[in-house]
This record gives C-alpha cells, sequence and structure tokens, in this order.
C-alpha cells in the first residue's frame, strides 16, 4: 500500500513539474506572439504609407 501511495505521489510531482513547464512555454508563446503581431501592424502600416505615394 505504502509503494503505491508513492508511485502515485512520485506521479503526481510528475505532472506538476510538467504543468509547470507548459505554462512557462505557454507564456513564451504568447509573448513572442504579440510582439510579431506588433511587428506584422507597423510593417502593414508602412507598407499602407508606401502605396498612398504611389
Amino acid at each position: 500500500m505504502e509503494k503505491e501511495k508513492q508511485t502515485v505521489k512520485s506521479e503526481l510531482d510528475d505532472l506538476r513539474t510538467q504543468i509547470e513547464h507548459l505554462q512557462k512555454g505557454k507564456a513564451t508563446a504568447e509573448k513572442l506572439s504579440k510582439q510579431l503581431e506588433q511587428q506584422l501592424n507597423r510593417i502593414q502600416t508602412k507598407i499602407e504609407d508606401h502605396v498612398k505615394q504611389i
């Protein structure tokens, strides 16, 4: 019985660690996505300005 408890506890700890890694990865991906969206918006604005000048 005690061995089973330790196994379950170990698996739970592993899952918690995996969740933390996934959450950090998600936060990093969301930050990068925002940066890329801002960059895209700036480029689109520049293109629109150039098209107006033509």
